[in-house]
């Protein structure tokens, strides 16, 4: 079957939005299940907090490296290995009783779902071309925020039904069926510089590294500030748990709507643009939280928030392998490195500026890392020739 065919590339589609959606269930299921998992060991719940930590710190070395496993492994191969290790990182997590033996299972699912969550973009990026391109990866980051969203409703029924915790992480494997199975139907692209020695990747750009620092500081804004939106909800706007946690819901609705309208929307706005209207779209939220007076001010701004940010990350991932002729999957890698370590420290930096100057003072630097990412994005903008001759 050729690959290029519409069958092949819906099946191809198919299987990216599945794997990227296990992603974004694998990431967000450690915040649901931390207070059952320390219930089962008895152990303090910042203790546990810690332990999952380490399912990042895992995530985020494979993120880099599986830019250079794929020269010497297939993307069907890692797919299948990565489904063996979810099932048996899953069915240890039955039979260990302490927090410390957690660790390195959770280190080893880190690895598995930092090379999970690259595949997709390998597969969209060497499948597809132009505004499809910058379409397609809009729609993985919906899919993301469609586990994110959808999943922790599962969880949380999972839980009040008496199941437990590692049952939650088991469940999963019902997706993974589903995602092997895809991968038998398709034919992938092969992405490996080594196994195609008549293809020559492009050597990166300093525009490449512009894109990358600006998705750094893109993270490090976003993350940093809804780390703590509900905090800020409850102790500065006297919110209820509930009504402080709607807050931060609303954002993570608005971001998959803005994912769903930039699915479109780059088909009609060079994604350059695109990119650039978001962030000062974000910008401008920031500013309207900073002067908000009442709760529903502060809702309407954090959702203004949530369709800022939207796009500017899978599409900065189009936008990068726009900017070479012919992009190798390091540059993927480095884009997705670049906003795990973003994710990280994001939550790092402004836990310390809570700690030393309160929650206010980290909306202020979180529209400070904003305003870095629109330079970048403007001086790329007005550099790369190239870039925009192929958006």
């Amino acid at each position: 079957m050729d690959i290029n065919t519409k069958s092949n590339l819906t099946k191809l589609s198919w299987l990216s939005y599945s794997l990227t959606c296990v992603t974004g269930i694998a990431v967000v299921l450690p915040f649901v299940i931390t207070q059952p998992a320390a219930d089962y060991f008895k152990s303090d719940l910042g203790y546990i907090g810690f332990v999952f930590s380490f399912f990042m710190f895992g995530m985020l070395i494979f993120q880099f490296l599986n830019g250079y496993i794929v020269n010497f492994m297939s993307v069907r191969k890692e797919i299948y290995i990565g489904a063996v290790i979810y099932i048996l990182c899953t069915t240890a997590m039955f039979f260990i009783h302490t927090a410390e033996l957690l660790i390195p299972i959770l280190i080893l699912l880190g690895f598995c779902f930092g090379v999970i969550v690259t595949i997709p973009n390998f597969l969209i990026v060497h499948s597809f071309e132009g505004k499809d391109l910058s379409a397609k990866l809009n729609q993985l980051d919906l899919w993301f925020s469609i586990g994110s969203l959808v999943y922790p409703m599962i969880a949380g029924w999972m839980v009040e039904k008496y199941f437990s915790w590692q049952a939650v992480y088991f469940s999963v494997i019902i997706i993974f069926a589903v995602i092997v199975f895809l991968c038998t139907r398709a034919v992938l692209p092969n992405v490996s510089e080594e196994k195609s020695p008549t293809q020559k990747f492009s050597k990166w750009n300093i525009n490449v590294w512009l894109v990358g620092i600006a998705i750094f500081f893109y993270f490090m804004s976003y993350i940093g500030y809804t780390y703590w939106v509900a905090a800020y909800l409850t102790k500065y706007q006297h919110l209820s748990e509930s009504a402080s946690d709607f807050g931060v819901t609303l954002f993570w609705i608005m971001y998959a709507v803005g994912c769903f309208i930039s699915s479109f929307a780059v088909r009609f706005i060079k994604v350059n643009k695109y990119i650039i209207i978001s962030a000062i779209i974000s910008l401008a939220a920031y500013f309207i939280i900073n002067h908000s007076t009442t709760v529903m001010m502060m809702y309407i701004a954090i959702s203004i928030l949530g369709l800022g940010c939207a796009t500017i990350y899978s599409s900065s991932i189009s936008y990068a392998t726009l900017l070479v002729e012919h992009p190798s999957p390091r540059i993927v890698s480095f884009i997705i490195t670049s906003s795990g370590v973003g994710t990280y420290l994001g939550q790092v930096y402004s836990s310390w500026v809570q700690t030393h100057w309160g929650i206010p003072a980290i909306t202020m630097i979180s529209a400070v890392f904003m305003a870095i990412t629109i330079v970048c994005y403007l001086i790329i903008a007005f550099n790369d020739k190239i870039a925009i001759k192929h958006i």
